[in-house]
């Protein structure tokens, strides 16, 4: 396709935004008997704030902040906490304590939470039990996840599924953790549960079915393509690892 007809189909697109978004006067006349430059002028004086105000701009600059001031968007939460200590800023506050591996001070905005009408809400319950088994309190995070089970029976997100299913498998429930963890490997959304599953059956010698395990992972990563990959390329990562430490001995010929 040459350049030519390129500079022209980016007129009639153009064109037609400008149309369609009630910009014709003037903008329709520059891009049409202005080639290059008033597409160029378009793009820069329309097209650029709407996309510097847009979702995928505003992520960019979320990055960015964080990369420069990873403590800026706690502070202002924390600010909004001591302005108004409601129970909505503090489950932000502690979902960014979390972010930042504050675990503790998260666990106690989530405690802090868990009174009166929210002690039985989900997000709450889920809180709780995600800062006690990463502070190691395995019993308090199991109290809080059968609390999550009994008080909300429809509410079975997979992310909870997978947190009991670690939980049994730290206070040594380990047959338990396995049946729940074989049932996640084929309906959590990603490789999380299936990687998990396959360390646990290697961790219990169960090396030939691991090894098949960490193979379905790498097998469904590579069939899914470049974005899925990245989306879970630790748990592809960790497969591969268990491939290599799993694989069956060699045989030897005999002379």
């Amino acid at each position: 396709m040459s350049f030519g007809l390129l500079e022209l189909l980016l007129q009639i697109g153009l064109a037609i935004h400008a149309y369609r978004t009630g910009r014709m006067n003037p903008w329709l006349w520059i891009i049409l008997f202005l080639p290059g430059l008033g597409s160029l002028l378009y793009i820069i004086l329309e097209l650029g704030p709407e996309l510097i105000s847009g979702r995928a701009a505003t992520k960019l600059k979320q990055n960015l902040v964080a990369t420069v001031d990873p403590g800026r968007e706690y502070r202002t939460l924390a600010r909004e906490v001591e302005i108004a200590p409601t129970v909505q800023n503090r489950l932000r506050l502690a979902d960014e304590c979390m972010r930042l591996g504050r675990t503790e001070e998260a666990g106690q905005l989530y405690e802090a939470c868990a009174t009166g009408l929210h002690a039985t809400d989900p997000t709450v319950l889920g809180g709780l039990a995600r800062t006690r088994f990463a502070n190691g309190d395995l019993p308090g995070a199991r109290q809080a996840l059968d609390a999550l089970r009994t008080e909300n029976p429809d509410w079975r997100p997979a992310d909870v599924a997978l947190l009991y299913a670690r939980v049994l498998e730290g206070q040594g429930f380990t047959e338990e953790a396995l049946a729940a963890l074989r049932a996640l490997a084929v309906t959590y959304p990603g490789e999380e549960a299936r990687c998990r599953y396959a360390e646990l059956l290697a961790r219990t010698g169960r090396a030939a079915e691991a090894r098949a395990e960490y193979g379905e992972i790498v097998r469904r990563v590579d069939l899914q393509g470049r974005i899925y990959r990245k989306l879970q390329q630790p748990w592809y990562d960790a497969a591969q690892r268990g491939i290599a430490n799993h694989a069956p001995p060699a045989i030897t010929q005999g002379r």
